[in-house]
């Protein structure tokens, strides 16, 4: 049985690793890196056919499309595969999801001379 009075808490924060530490830290503020990211879902449910929650399901779907845009399309050579995406959802009071708040996609992309020069390839 898995219940407060019987389980353990782990701590296991150390530093950030130097490979990473490389990528984030600069010395001018504006080139400053944005650090490693990551999000876990570690529980199953009803909500998709692959036992997924929707919002990580749908997050998934984005990212597969924006990987084979990124393979197949001439027009967005400049992205590169590294990507991610969140989706956060709202439910109503009966744990259903009623519509999709937000979505962030973020994904690495060739450097640019400028931002106007960026905004341009759009």
């Amino acid at each position: 049985m898995f219940e407060a009075n019987s389980c353990g808490v782990l701590s296991a924060i150390h530093e950030q690793s130097a490979d990473i530490n490389q990528g984030v830290e600069r010395k001018k503020k504006e080139d400053q890196g944005a650090g490693d990211q990551g999000m876990m879902f570690g529980y199953a449910t009803n909500e998709t056919p692959n036992y997924m929650p929707l919002a990580l399901d749908l997050a998934h779907a984005i990212l597969l499309e924006l990987a084979a845009l990124r393979r197949e399309n001439k027009q967005i050579k400049y992205l590169r595969p590294d990507a991610k995406s969140q989706v956060t959802l709202e439910y109503n009071d009966k744990n259903q999801p009623v519509r999709i708040d937000a979505i962030v996609v973020s994904t690495q992309h060739d450097d640019f001379d400028s931002e106007p020069k960026m905004l341009a390839e759009n």
